[in-house]
């Protein structure tokens, strides 16, 4: 009988590496990602992607978009972030893609 992914993950995890650390070292190889994608500073991030916020992260968001685009719909730059979203929501059984659903405004009242 073929492990599942839940039984795979279970064997490989150690007090050094956690949960965390395998699913993102499995994501990682799944997408073809590289080290060297990433920003090596935050002036340099290509767009921020809100996925929920309350008041006073909409006052941020306000700030940030006047240096950084602010995506909240799907956008062809996400491309990279749908492929490592689908990699870790297949295995995991999870419903809706999170790269096609819209930032969600949570009132804090």
């Amino acid at each position: 009988m073929e492990p599942t992914f839940e039984q795979a993950l279970s064997k490989m995890l150690t007090r050094r590496y956690t949960r965390t650390a395998i699913q993102r070292a499995l994501v990682s190889v799944l997408v073809h990602f590289e080290r060297t994608e990433l920003p090596t500073r935050f002036d340099d991030v290509p767009y921020v992607r809100p996925l929920a916020f309350n008041t006073v992260g909409r006052r941020v968001m306000h700030e940030i978009k006047k240096t950084v685009p602010l995506l909240s719909k799907y956008h062809p730059d996400l491309a990279f972030e749908a492929r490592v979203t689908e990699a870790y929501r297949l295995p995991l059984g999870l419903s809706a893609p999170e790269h096609r659903q819209t930032p969600q405004f949570i009132d804090s009242k």
